[in-house]
């Protein structure tokens, strides 16, 4: 049964996360615009203003609720205030092509961005200071993610690979390889 519908993106939505409370949910769409919706409501809380964002291709949410952060399809990241859509600190440089996704460690101090360039990134969260680069796969990384400690980084790829990497140091720890396509999610 359908029981909410958030109208008010007039282009394709790139991601959707549910806010930490539980209570509201944040979508990104291709032409930048991101919106925080109160559920109960069925309305925008807030409406970004979607200009030199590029368009939304991932959202992820920090642990203490209070920002999260997106990645665009012209190479950008950036980290905003979830209560009120205000821009804290953008990163990234857009000569390296669209970023496909983006996760926060679970600590919250880094976030990690997957892109067209072929490489993950690991970003440190406040500075938005550029900490390491992980490379070795063969085309665009589409999908990234911690594990629970933070350890260790996952990433998918349109090499149709799945790949392992040692969070602290870059080094790829295994290559999982018989995806006959790209691989979407991890």
């Amino acid at each position: 049964t359908q029981v909410k519908i958030f109208k008010g993106h007039e282009a394709g939505i790139g991601d959707v996360r549910f806010l930490n409370d539980g209570r509201g949910v944040l979508s990104g769409d291709r032409l930048g615009q991101i919106r925080s919706w109160n559920i109960d409501a069925a309305k925008a809380a807030w409406v970004s203003d979607g200009n030199k964002r590029g368009g939304i291709t991932g959202l992820a949410i920090f642990p203490d609720g209070k920002r999260f952060v997106y990645s665009s399809d012209i190479g950008v990241a950036g980290v905003m205030d979830a209560g009120q859509g205000k821009n804290i600190k953008v990163f990234g440089e857009k000569k390296r092509g669209a970023l496909h996704d983006v996760a926060v460690s679970r600590d919250g101090k880094y976030v990690l961005t997957g892109g067209d360039d072929k490489t993950i990134r690991l970003w440190e969260a406040g500075s938005g200071v550029e900490k390491m680069v992980y490379q070795g796969h063969e085309d665009g990384v589409i999908s990234v993610c911690f594990s629970r400690d933070d350890q260790i980084v996952l990433s998918g790829s349109r090499d149709n690979t799945i790949r392992l990497w040692k969070t602290t140091s870059g080094e790829e720890i295994r290559a999982f390889r018989g995806h006959t396509f790209s691989v979407y999610s991890v």
